[in-house]
């Protein structure tokens, strides 16, 4: 049973949409980094720029800090868009949105990464 609190956080169709979107943009994320992880690649191109060409190189485990570091956003994302979401609602509202953009962003990354070393 979820406190009244919470079900009023879940209720604002802001909210839910906003969350639900960065959970899936999150689950494209997982799922760019395990299609890369299938390949059995031993070593994976992390960064490339194009003054340099290729600066690091690595495990393809490397490439799970991605998402663990985006789930760790989002999750402190949403718990603190719910604390601050009672006095100020519109604070929480860009907690959101920028736990979204953020989960885009590591996305993107994760696409760069698996197309670089397809």
């Amino acid at each position: 049973m979820l406190p009244l609190r919470f079900k009023l956080f879940l209720l604002n169709k802001y909210v839910c949409l906003t969350i639900a979107l960065a959970g899936l943009a999150h689950l494209v994320l997982w799922w760019f980094i395990i299609i890369e992880a299938r390949r059995g690649l031993e070593t994976l191109i992390l960064h490339y720029t194009t003054e340099f060409g290729v600066d690091l190189l690595g495990p393809w485990s490397a490439s799970l800090s991605l998402p663990v570091i985006g789930f760790i956003f989002l999750i402190c994302n949403i718990a603190l868009a719910f604390f601050l979401y009672r006095r100020y609602p519109v604070l929480s509202y860009l907690l959101l949105v920028a736990a979204f953009l953020v989960q885009v962003m590591l996305s993107v990354a994760a696409y760069f990464i698996v197309s670089l070393n397809s």
